[in-house]
This record gives C-alpha cells, structure tokens and sequence, in this order.
C-alpha cells in the first residue's frame, strides 16, 4: 500500500510540477521586439501583396499605369478633384448618379493621413465602417464587407506597418455624393 502512495504522491507531484511550468511558460512575455517585427511583416504583407492598397491609394507616375512609390499610399492628390476620367489613382470611382470617390490618404500624417487615429481607431474602421468621430463610412468603391471579417490581430498588424511608412501631406479630394 506504501509503495501505491508513494508512487500516487511522485505522478501526481511531477504533474503538478509539469503542468505549472507550462502555466509559466502560457504566461511570459514575449520580447516586444519580437512580437513587433512579427506584426510589421505581417503588416507589409497584407498592405503590399495580399490587399494590394498601392493599387488605388498611391498615384500614378505622370503619364504613365506604373504607381508613384514616392507618394506611396498618400491617395488622390487635390489636385485631381472633379476630374471625371482616368485611373481611379487620378480620377477617384465613380458611384452612381454623378458620385465619385476618391482613395483616401493612408500614410500617417497627422493632418491629412492617418496620423492621429489609435491603434482602435483603425480596427473599429475595418470592423465596422466607423470613423474615429463615430460616423458610418458612405458607400464607396473601398470593400469593407470583405475587411469586416478581418482578424482583429490583422488589422493591428496593417496598422502598425502603416504608422512606419513616409508620412505625405495630401489632403485627398472630398467624396462627390450621389445627385438625387
């Protein structure tokens, strides 16, 4: 009988020793270091091969099909705004009954960009077509329905690679609403 607790009181205190170890392993923290890069190339990923946003929020070189990378993902240029033809990169999507709208400015410039939205901020945006002062996002040529299933955790990472890219002063053509 002895030896039966003995061996009951060794498998139960190895278990117990094994089972709080891998609690404390649950529980430590990974380097932040780390947990940015992963998030960063992840980020870049998304931004640049999976989601291809260069495709409508970086302008066209002039004259030419090929996106301008030193405005990367800064959106239409004011310059731009009412033209009716062209790329969606110069001339914005056009919405029915006369609308047109224009991708918005990505990179984080605190005026023009999105340099002062939170980490939330731009989540809830995907989520849920909110913009940070609360109001719904009109329709638009931008497929939210297909963000909306995005990972919280993707999100983040798009965000994150977002806020390390050149910050570009461009302040992006209104939206022209539907004539009635």
């Amino acid at each position: 009988m002895n030896r039966k607790l003995i061996g009951l009181t060794t498998v139960s205190s190895l278990a117990l020793i094994i089972i709080s170890q891998l609690y404390l392993l649950a529980q430590e923290k990974v380097p932040q270091e780390w947990e940015q890069k992963s998030y960063l190339e992840r980020g870049n990923y998304l931004v640049n091969h999976l989601a291809e946003c260069v495709g409508c929020h970086t302008p066209l070189q002039p004259g030419s099909d090929t996106a301008d990378r030193s405005l990367f993902l800064s959106g239409v240029p004011e310059k731009f705004a009412g033209r009716n033809e062209g790329p969606p990169q110069i001339a914005g999507y056009p919405g029915p009954n006369g609308a047109r709208f224009y991708p918005k400015n990505l990179t984080p410039d605190d005026e023009t960009g999105l340099g002062k939205w939170s980490e939330s901020d731009f989540a809830k945006a995907f989520k849920e077509g909110v913009r940070p002062d609360g109001s719904k996002y009109e329709a638009s040529a931008m497929p939210w329905e297909l963000y909306r299933y995005m990972s919280v955790e993707d999100s983040r990472a798009i965000y994150r690679y977002l806020r390390t890219i050149k910050p570009i002063r461009n302040k992006v053509p209104a939206n022209i609403p539907p004539r009635n």
